[in-house]
Order: structure tokens, then C-alpha cells, then sequence
């Protein structure tokens, strides 16, 4: 690849690795909910494992922030629909806290989303979960999201030059951690 921005950044802020894998994903999706509404809310829909019916319209009404503090700690990322809200924890080399999903979970059901909440965990590694312990609603590895995102690219489904550059760069990015790989065919 020519011109290689996320990793030429990363290594300014590799001792910030999974907020900086956050923050790029966060910009990912609200770049695609603006610049490609189809994808973008496509793409909240698969992290969401279909729990949320969305619309092209539905686009531009979608929040999504990062490192939102809440009382009973700072999820990663925050998307807020009229009438759902999910939060997302991203996960790279660092071990899945089970009391932070715990704590997550606690702090989505005491919103006021009565009960619409999901709670994803994207991976590098397979999660386990021992029987009794609270689990995310849905739960990812960075191949599987890679995968969706590299389907949308082989489907020719990216109309702006600026997405696919930019869809480009964070597969790329993905590829370069190790997050996901290259087919094999």
C-alpha cells in the first residue's frame, strides 16, 4: 500500500494501543454514517448482530463517541440511536476484565433505554466465559469485522473515493497489528 496513515501514526501512540485501535474504528464508522449512510448503518447492524433495524435516514440521527465516563467506568465507545444504546469495549492484547463487562452491563440497564441496550466486545483472541458470569449481547473478533468491512469493498459497494481510501487504510491498519490476515484462496 502506498500511503500507510494509521500505522504511520500508531507508532506515535503505541503506548495508547487500544485507544488509538478505538478512536480509529470511531472515525470509521462515523465517516461511513456520513459519507456512505448505507454502509454505516449496515456496519452498526452487523456489530449489533442484527438486534436494531436501522435505515439510511437513521444515519445522521446516530452518535457515536469514544471514552465516555460513566459511573461505573468508561466504555470504549458509545453509539447512541433514538431508541438504542449500545456500548462497544474493544479489546486488543489486554485480557478481557469480566467485572468491567459486568459493570457495563449494570450501568446499560439502568439507562433510559428501558432495557434496548446492547453491549459488543470486539476481540483479537477468543473470549471465554465461565458458566454464571455475565457475557456482552454480542460478542466479535477483529477478523470477523474485518471480514464485513472487506465485503463491502469486494462488493463494490463504496461510492466515495475518500471512504475507500479510508476503508483502506483501517483493513490495512488491521492487517499491520495482526488483527486480521490476508485471504488465502
Amino acid at each position: 500500500m502506498g500511503f500507510d496513515l494509521l500505522n504511520l501514526l500508531y507508532k506515535w501512540a503505541h503506548r495508547q494501543g487500544e485507544n488509538f485501535l478505538t478512536e480509529s474504528f470511531a472515525y470509521l464508522i462515523r465517516s461511513l454514517l456520513s459519507e456512505e449512510p448505507e454502509i454505516g448503518v449496515s456496519l452498526i447492524q452487523y456489530l449489533v448482530n442484527d438486534r436494531v433495524k436501522l435505515s439510511i435516514n437513521d444515519a445522521k440521527k446516530i452518535s457515536v463517541k469514544t471514552q465516555i465516563s460513566e459511573d461505573l467506568g468508561c466504555p470504549d465507545m458509545e453509539i447512541k440511536l433514538s431508541d438504542h444504546l449500545i456500548f462497544i469495549e474493544i479489546k486488543d492484547h489486554a485480557e478481557i476484565n469480566k467485572n468491567q463487562i459486568e459493570r457495563y452491563q449494570k450501568q446499560l440497564a439502568r439507562s433510559e433505554y428501558n432495557g434496548n441496550t446492547t453491549l459488543v466486545l470486539i476481540t483479537r483472541y477468543f473470549a471465554e466465559f465461565e458458566s454464571g458470569e455475565k457475557t456482552p449481547d454480542v460478542l466479535l473478533r477483529w477478523y470477523n469485522v474485518g471480514q464485513k468491512i472487506e465485503d463491502y469493498i469486494s462488493k463494490d459497494k463504496i461510492i466515495h473515493n475518500t471512504s475507500m481510501l479510508l476503508v483502506n487504510q483501517f483493513i490495512y491498519f488491521l492487517k499491520e497489528r495482526g488483527l486480521i490476515m490476508e485471504k488465502v484462496s
